[in-house]
């Protein structure tokens, strides 16, 4: 269709002092331009997969996503186009999975992981010290502090990006709330409904979720102790080499205190953790959340089956937040 949207997705790559950081820009010679890293979606590509991926393509260097920034929008030709952004900082590649031990429940006991049917593509390889090499879309980039880049930079949408990343705290770490799965028919299942599986949908959503949780970096992963969570989370866990714990205040009949009160402690730690529940748990705690960082919940913070929600903090405060359903 001629009005179809082009999706494309980029990040603003920085590194050193948070202060006064350099970001990274690229020459494409096809246009003799100086732009940010970028490149349009491949059909059904999550964005924040986008995102990695054209970095890592173009520049040879790979990324973990830090906070959205606002989208571009413009037209190409007479197509619209839209780019998300993200801020990003440089990390290693993900591992190629495998189990990483037993998963642990914090009440003290484990059982193995729960992992999905071989040949779900859970993993990948990948080379832990990627260099540029010059291509036909990219032949040059440059590291260069905040000033000088926005001089280089051949668009003023492309500065008012750079505008945009120094607009609050650039480090942040990311509190990624996930549901589930599909697990096919609560009705269908005649046994304990906690040991219920994922169904073949949810194992697929499972694999392509390591691959888009892993655009994040490596985060603690936390369950509800049911098993269509633990195998929800087991190929990102896997993928990231990062043990999978369980704790009861992730189950479906937790007491609401009972949920806050631990994640009251996570949120002080400010590190990365990816969270997976259940759709009648997660929504209050996402809306806790917002309210205890000092942001506006989201007008409906319901999740489908394979959603998340991620809220990105800073020093104390949500400063970005984004849904996504895979």
């Amino acid at each position: 269709m001629p009005d179809e949207v082009i999706r494309a997705a980029g990040a603003v790559v920085w590194r050193g002092d948070i202060a006064s950081p350099e970001v990274l820009v690229v020459h494409r010679p096809k246009y003799d331009d100086w732009t940010l890293p970028k490149g349009k979606a491949l059909p059904a590509e999550p964005s924040p997969q986008t995102a990695v991926r054209e970095v890592h393509e173009e520049t040879g260097v790979w990324i973990a996503l830090g906070r959205p920034l606002p989208p571009q929008g413009y037209l190409r030709g007479m197509r619209p186009k839209r780019v998300d952004y993200w801020a990003a900082t440089m990390s290693e590649p993900p591992g190629d999975g495998g189990p990483t031990g037993p998963v642990h429940d914090r009440g003290g006991s484990s059982h193995p992981p729960a992992l999905p049917p071989p040949g779900s593509g859970a993993g990948r390889d990948g080379a832990t010290d990627e260099r540029f090499v010059p291509n036909h879309e990219v032949d040059a980039i440059e590291w260069l502090p905040l000033d000088r880049a926005q001089d280089r930079l051949t668009y003023p949408r492309d500065a008012e990006m750079l505008a945009a990343l120094l607009e609050v705290p650039i480090a942040t770490a990311p509190y990624i709330f996930l549901r589930h799965a599909y697990a096919g028919s609560p009705e269908a299942w005649l046994g304990d409904d906690s040991q219920r599986p994922l169904d073949e949908a949810g194992y697929e959503q499972a694999a392509t979720l390591a691959k888009v949780l892993a655009c994040y970096g490596s985060a603690q992963v936390l369950s509800s102790p049911a098993v269509r969570c633990t195998q929800t989370v087991a190929p990102y866990a896997a993928l990231m080499r990062r043990p999978l714990e369980t704790t009861p205040a992730l189950a479906v009949d937790v007491p609401y205190q009972d949920a806050v009160e631990e994640l009251g402690e996570l949120l002080s730690a400010e590190s990365p953790v990816i969270l997976c529940g259940h759709g009648e748990v997660l929504p209050a705690l996402v809306t806790w959340a917002c309210a205890a960082l000092g942001a506006a919940p989201p007008i409906d913070a319901s999740l489908g089956k394979g959603a998340f929600w991620a809220l990105h903090v800073a020093k104390g405060a949500v400063v970005g937040t984004e849904y996504h359903q895979v």
